[in-house]
């Protein structure tokens, strides 16, 4: 008579095997991803490729294989990252039965039974990643890396990194392509900027798990076109600017300029002011001249944590020798206490920056921007700003980036007066000009008063037939 098997032991070994087939469910791409040796790795997908569920199975095997480790993942918000990830790892622990206790209030964290923690994080401010400084990980995931603000380059190179160092953890960015083609996960996966990163590229037709030709049914059902920008990003998982959605789309061949033109009127300036601490003051210069009716970007400047003193000194510096000009500053808040304290000081006079319809006169920027009557010196970082400055859905201004030389240069706008500029006459070309020695226009005059003697034209415009008058 043989002894019953320990129940024990029946359950861990059908849990194993429940964990094997789990992992033998992940496609070729995810799995060739997550068994890659490379301590910083990119996955640039598609909509519905299943890059999520990969990170997620990354975090399950780091977990089980190195006991007592604590990983991270990392989402915009906590709620967006228990909407993509936390109700999908309790489906997978009820599944295997791997025994993981969730704690499900802040700080969120889920508990495998060999004493592994997975934390579940939001990173949407600069100040939110001050929170992982002094911590150890194995594994650090960051989801949809390409809607992180720009802070997202500070918090994987300065804090995120120096966690990883002890345990010689992995740095892992996910997500699909965004319309502004900016900022830390673009330059890791689409440009060579940044080399000794991993970086995998699948799309949905590379996932079984969803119907081949659901995207095109549902494309054509919503009118989107497969070589439009919106189905390259989605469904193909490339990087493709749209430009429509630029609250300033600059076009470097109409709007840049390297030298200012020579004009015989005198220039007049107006000087924008952004005030910040925290945030950068910045500073823009705008020109024009009552020969061209083109607004004319000159100086950028802008600095964080700059002192009321600090501000003053920058201010005159860039006045300078400038006859006529007017500075314009944002005064809300202290604004106002900085202004008129500036003003006594430097004995300026600075208007308060019109702040009012802001999205109208961007609007109006954005029209002569296109028309070509605004211009800005190629190499500026007020262009950088304008490249990533992007519409929301509802037309109204990104407020994950960074606008301050923006608002700078669109207060300068709204005070400048270019629009009074003449438009100068084009030159003539030499087929313009009537001269003997343009032999074509020559010949067509000279048999223009042939034909004109011929007909005997008189003041009346034809020729007069008597007979048709009196006959």
């Amino acid at each position: 008579m043989t002894d019953a098997a320990d129940p024990g032991l029946v359950a861990a070994l059908q849990a194993k095997k429940r964990l094997r087939d789990y992992f033998r469910g992940l496609t070729e791409h995810q799995r060739r991803f997550i068994l890659d040796p490379a301590t910083r790795k990119a996955a640039l997908c598609s909509r519905r490729a299943g890059k999520t569920h990969s990170l997620l199975a990354y975090f399950i095997r780091v977990a089980l294989e190195r006991p007592d480790s604590k990983s991270l993942y990392i989402a915009l918000t906590q709620g967006s990252g228990r909407k993509i990830i936390w109700d999908e790892l309790k489906r997978i622990n009820r599944d295997v039965g791997m025994g993981i206790e969730f704690r499900d209030s802040p700080p969120f964290e889920a508990r495998f039974q060999n004493g592994s923690i997975l934390y579940l994080e939001g990173a949407e401010t600069e100040a939110d990643i001050e929170k992982f400084n002094g911590q150890k990980f194995a594994l650090v995931g960051i989801d949809e890396s390409g809607s992180f603000p720009p802070h997202l380059e500070k918090m994987v190179r300065e804090v995120l990194t120096p966690c990883l160092m002890d345990l010689r953890g992995t740095m892992v960015l996910i997500g699909t392509p965004q319309d502004h083609c900016r900022g830390l996960f673009h330059d890791i996966t689409n440009t060579t900027k940044l080399p000794g990163w991993s970086v995998h590229r699948w799309t949905w037709r590379n996932n079984p798990y969803v119907p081949q030709d659901w995207v095109d049914e549902e494309c054509a059902a919503q009118g989107i076109a497969q070589d439009s920008p919106l189905y390259e990003r989605a469904y193909n998982g490339r990087w493709v600017r749209e430009d429509a959605s630029l609250m300033y789309p600059f076009d470097p061949a109409k709007n840049g300029y390297e030298t200012l033109p020579l004009f015989a009127t005198e220039w007049h300036y107006c000087i924008g002011v952004d005030l910040g601490f925290h945030d950068d003051t910045a500073f823009a210069v705008a020109g024009w001249t009552e020969d061209s009716p083109t607004l004319w970007g000159m100086e950028t400047v802008k600095r964080p944590k700059m002192s009321y003193e600090r501000i003053g000194d920058d201010l005159m510096a860039i006045i300078g020798t400038k006859k006529n000009y007017q500075v314009c500053m944002d005064t809300g808040g202290l604004g106002k206490t900085i202004a008129e304290s500036l003003t006594r000081r430097l004995g300026i006079h600075i208007k308060p920056a019109i702040k009012t319809e802001k999205l109208a006169h961007a609007a109006m920027l954005r029209a002569d921007l296109r028309n070509g009557k605004v211009k800005v010196k190629l190499g500026s970082p007020l262009i950088d700003e304008w490249d990533q400055l992007q519409l929301t859905e509802d037309g109204k201004e990104d407020p994950t980036v960074p606008n301050h030389l923006s608002d700078a240069f669109l207060y300068a706008y709204r005070q400048a007066r270019h629009y009074w500029g003449k438009t100068p006459e084009k030159p003539k070309t030499p087929a313009q000009h009537w001269s003997p020695s343009n032999d074509e226009m020559y010949q067509r005059h000279v048999a223009e008063r042939q034909r004109q003697s011929e007909a005997k034209e008189s003041i009346f415009g034809q020729a007069i037939d008597l007979r048709d008058l009196f006959g």
